[in-house]
């Protein structure tokens, strides 16, 4: 839809033509919820050809002849100067990247900046470095961000984790350090600006409402940062004192997979992958290191060989639970832990901390933890290496509705959904509500996590009377579950049944 919308502007022309604001909104559009790798590269390939020139013109013009014969869905249109990108639209991609885990394409960017005439900010030296530090390439997350006084406490603290996934203490510890450093720099500076900012406002009273939103957005960021900043203090402190060495942290790597739909000849499918984006062969290269030392040719030839062995292991286990009667389904119990059924899961799980506490103080308990983002599925990892030593925490990153699509029917006992993020408000904030009692979908934009289908396919997975927890400070938000929840019991072709406690009373 990106794509077709563009054209259309640039076929047009005059006034019409895409500029690169709108080009860095489709781009946005790509590397959302959807994750459409090759249109986003695909458009920003474009936008830097963008005012080329008559030979430059000519060229994209045969390359998207070409990709049209090939993929009719990825067409970028031919921009004008206009389109060229700049340091948001650079920013838009590199945050799609750490979404969904493009190394490559994060690193093919980076290498293409100077020649676009961009220049990088803190944000996104902050997203290169934090990408490669999901790909545990820490080196590489130093690098491309010019060094570690370019990065920010939270991205040190990513930096820090992948090093410690990768059993590299020492370095770690360095990394901390510097993280906790630069967080007490800036306690301090925030701490003068705070002082002065209150001199400045005795001085200067205004009741005007403009005043007041400034004052409002003002307050909201400065929560926010606080947030950010006691997250990567407690990170920091906790891989200060971390010591992990590599096979927990391989084992870790292999209890993780990635979830995602993948188009076919038939319609999408949804496939489950082993976590190399996350590093798996990064960890077990480390390791053969250590089994087969030496620079020599066989040495690294035997080295590659283990690696390969070792990821195609996994894979045969994936393979083996795997079931393909009328859908494929994956028995995620079996590929985990070695056992079926019983499974506690947690949706939407952030960095873990949840499962992890719940997993550590019963190691009899299998617990999947699902997040939609890499990066912290990344974080989610390196907290079961590091703190769950029973084993007994996977991890799969990916849109929850994948998950629950893959795994095989009946084999979750419990599910947890703690704070999930409500849908934005757009219409009527009352309490309005259709003929049928039901609020209506037009007072609310509809994407959203706990949607119809998903309840659906959670009912599908629970084993007979498991439970979903779902927790949230929003009284909206509740109300409007429940309508959600009771939209799925009402599904004639799906013999779906959920009693809540409004039920009970």
């Amino acid at each position: 839809g990106a794509f077709r919308w563009l054209r259309l502007a640039a076929d047009r022309g005059g006034a019409y033509v895409p500029e690169v604001a709108a080009c860095t909104a489709a781009l946005k559009a790509l590397c959302g919820d959807r994750g459409d790798r090759k249109g986003a590269r695909a458009l920003l390939e474009a936008m830097a050809r963008a005012g080329g020139g008559a030979a430059k013109a000519k060229t994209a013009a045969k390359t998207a002849a070409a990709k049209k014969a090939a993929d009719s869905d990825v067409v970028p249109p031919v921009l004008t100067a206009k389109a060229r990108p700049n340091v948001r639209t650079v920013n838009t991609f590199l945050r799609g990247c750490l979404r969904h885990g493009w190394a490559d394409d994060a690193e093919w960017c980076a290498e293409r900046l100077s020649a676009w005439n961009v220049e990088p900010d803190g944000s996104s030296r902050s997203y290169l470095a934090s990408i490669f530090a999901t790909a545990l390439r820490p080196k590489d997350a130093i690098a491309f961000a010019g060094g570690t006084e370019n990065l920010e406490p939270d991205a040190l603290a990513a930096v820090a984790r992948a090093r410690a996934v990768l059993g590299e203490t020492r370095e770690c510890r360095l990394l901390a350090d510097a993280g906790l450093a630069k967080l007490a720099l800036q306690e301090e500076e925030k701490g003068k600006e705070k002082e002065e900012k209150e001199e400045k406002e005795k001085a200067e009273k205004s009741s005007s409402s403009a005043r007041g939103d400034d004052a409002r957005r003002a307050a909201s960021n400065e929560t926010f940062r606080r947030h950010r900043a006691a997250e990567a203090k407690r990170s920091l402190a906790k891989l200060r004192a971390s010591s992990l060495s590599l096979p927990p942290a391989t084992a870790a790597l292999e209890r993780t997979l990635l979830a995602e739909k993948k188009e076919e000849e038939e319609g999408s499918a949804v496939a489950l992958s082993v976590g190399r984006r996350l590093g798996l062969e990064e960890t077990r290269w480390r390791s053969a290191v250590l089994e087969a030392p030496g620079q020599s040719r066989s040495a690294r030839k035997a080295r590659s060989g283990l690696v390969r062995a070792s990821v195609a292991s996994v894979e045969a286990r994936l393979e083996e639970a795997t079931t393909r009667d009328d859908e494929e389904k994956v028995d995620l119990g079996s590929f985990f832990f070695g056992r079926s059924g019983g499974l506690r899961m947690e949706l939407g799980a952030g960095d873990g901390e949840f499962a992890a506490r719940k997993a550590i103080a019963a190691p009899e308990e299998r617990w999947v933890a699902n997040e939609v983002r890499l990066d912290r599925a990344a974080a989610i990892v390196a907290r079961s290496a590091l703190d769950v030593p029973a084993g007994n925490l996977a991890v799969v990153a990916g849109p929850a509705a994948c998950l629950l699509d893959a795994a095989t029917p009946r084999s979750v006992k419990e599910c947890f959904v703690w704070f999930p993020e409500p849908p934005v408000q757009i219409g009527d904030r009352r309490d309005v509500r259709d003929h049928d009692g039901r609020r209506r979908a037009r007072d609310y934009d509809g994407r959203h996590m706990l949607d119809v289908p998903l309840f659906r396919a959670l009912h599908r997975a629970l084993q007979p009377g498991g439970a979903v927890d779902v927790v949230t400070d929003n009284k909206w938000y509740a109300d409007l579950l429940l309508d959600v929840v009771r939209q799925a019991n009402d599904d004639d072709d799906d013999e779906c049944h959920f009693r809540t406690p409004r039920d009970e009373e």
